[in-house]
C-alpha cells in the first residue's frame, strides 16, 4: 500500500469529522518497517484531545500520544496500525460502491459496474465518488435523472467527462458517503423500532441500534447483561439471558442472510456490529412488518424460566418483563 494514501486518508478524515484541518504525517518505526501516522505538533493537552477523538471515532485504531523528535515541548498523536485501520477503510469503499450498485442495477434491471474516484479538497479533504461506467452523454444523463428520482433529495449527481475514456461520459454521485450514511440511518431507524425486550417509552429500549460516526458498520446494544447487579447475581440468570441474546441474533441472521452479527465487547456480551449489510438488506427490512412479533415471541414464549430468577433482577429489567405480558395481548 502507498503510504501517502494512508496519510492522506487519516488527514482526510480527521478533517471532515471533525472540522479541524489538522496535518498527519507518515513515518517508519525507529526500528522495523511498520508504518505509523503522526498528527503535526501541539502541545501535550491538544496531542491528547487529537487522540482521543482518533480511538472515538476509529476503534480499531491503536493511537497514543508521543513528544516530538524536533521541538521541545511539543507532542504528537500517534496511530500505530494505520495500515490495518486503511484496509478496513477501502472495505467499507466497496461496500458504499455495491451498495449503489445494487441500488441503480435493480430499478432499472441492469447490470452495470459502477466504480469508486476520489476528489481532494483545498486542505486534501477527500471525497468519495460513485460514478457509472463510461457511457454516452445522452445515456449518462438519463442515468442522472433516474438517480436525482431514486436518491434522497441530498444527493449531488451529475454528468463528467470521463478522464479515461475522451468522448465518453458518466454519470457520479459526488457525496456519496453523505448518502449512504442516510440510508444506514434509515436502517437503524427501522431496527429501533424492533426491541427484544421494549422499556418504558421516556428512555431507549433494551436493545438499541445506532450508527458509527463514519457510518459504515451499526452497531447493536442490548442492556439485558449488564443490568444486572454484578455482584449478587447468580452466574446461570446471565447465561440464560445471553443465551436469549444469541437466540434474537439467529433469528434476525435467518431473516436478512448475510446479515451476520457480530459480538464487540466479549467480556460483556451486550453490544454487538452489524458489518456487512447492503441494500437487498435495506429493502428487506422496510418488508418485514412483524419484526417486533417475532422478537416479543422470542422473549416471552418461556416466560417461567424468569420467574425464580426475577428477585435478582433490576426493577427496570422487571417492568420490562412485566411489559412482554401485557405486550402479548397488543395487535401490533
Amino acid at each position: 500500500m502507498n503510504p501517502e494514501d494512508i496519510r492522506l486518508f487519516f488527514q482526510t478524515y480527521y478533517t471532515n469529522h471533525f472540522k479541524d484541518p489538522l496535518l498527519f504525517e507518515s513515518r517508519n518505526q525507529e526500528r522495523g518497517d511498520a508504518l505509523q501516522i503522526v498528527s503535526s505538533t501541539l502541545s501535550k493537552n491538544d496531542a491528547e484531545q487529537v487522540a482521543k477523538r482518533i480511538k472515538m471515532s476509529l476503534p480499531l485504531a491503536e493511537v497514543g500520544v508521543v513528544a516530538s523528535r524536533n521541538i521541545r515541548n511539543q507532542f504528537r498523536a500517534i496511530i500505530l496500525n494505520p495500515v490495518k485501520v486503511y484496509e478496513v477503510f477501502l472495505k467499507n469503499e466497496d461496500k458504499i460502491r455495491t451498495f449503489f450498485q445494487t441500488l441503480y442495477n435493480k430499478s432499472t434491471n441492469s447490470q452495470l459496474q459502477f466504480e469508486c474516484r476520489n476528489r481532494f479538497g483545498v486542505y486534501g479533504q477527500k471525497q468519495l465518488g460513485i460514478v457509472s461506467p463510461a457511457l454516452s452523454e445522452h445515456d449518462a444523463q438519463q442515468m442522472v435523472e433516474h438517480l436525482k428520482k431514486v436518491l434522497p433529495a441530498s444527493a449531488k449527481v451529475e454528468v463528467v467527462d470521463s478522464l479515461k475514456t475522451p468522448g465518453q461520459y458518466r454519470a457520479v454521485i459526488i457525496n456519496s458517503e453523505e448518502v449512504f450514511g442516510i440510508y444506514v440511518k434509515r436502517m437503524v431507524d427501522m431496527l429501533n423500532r424492533f426491541h427484544p425486550i421494549p422499556s418504558d417509552p421516556k428512555r431507549f429500549g433494551m436493545t438499541h441500534f445506532w450508527t458509527s460516526p463514519c457510518t459504515t458498520f451499526i452497531a447493536y446494544k442490548t442492556n439485558i447483561a449488564s443490568l444486572y447487579h454484578s455482584d449478587s447475581m447468580d452466574p446461570k440468570i446471565r447465561v440464560q439471558a445471553l443465551e436469549e441474546i444469541h437466540k434474537f441474533n439467529a433469528h434476525i441472521e435467518k431473516l436478512f442472510p448475510g446479515f451476520e452479527i457480530r459480538t464487540e465487547h466479549h467480556r460483556h456480551g451486550d453490544v454487538y456490529l452489524i458489518e456487512n449489510f447492503s441494500y437487498v438488506h435495506y429493502v428487506s427490512l422496510q418488508q418485514q412488518l412483524k419484526l417486533k412479533d417475532l422478537g416479543i415471541l422470542f422473549f416471552s414464549q418461556n416466560q417461567d424460566r424468569y420467574k425464580n430468577s426475577k428477585a435478582e433482577l433490576t426493577e427496570d429489567l422487571q417492568e420490562d418483563i412485566e411489559f412482554i405480558n401485557r405486550s402479548r395481548k397488543v395487535d401490533y
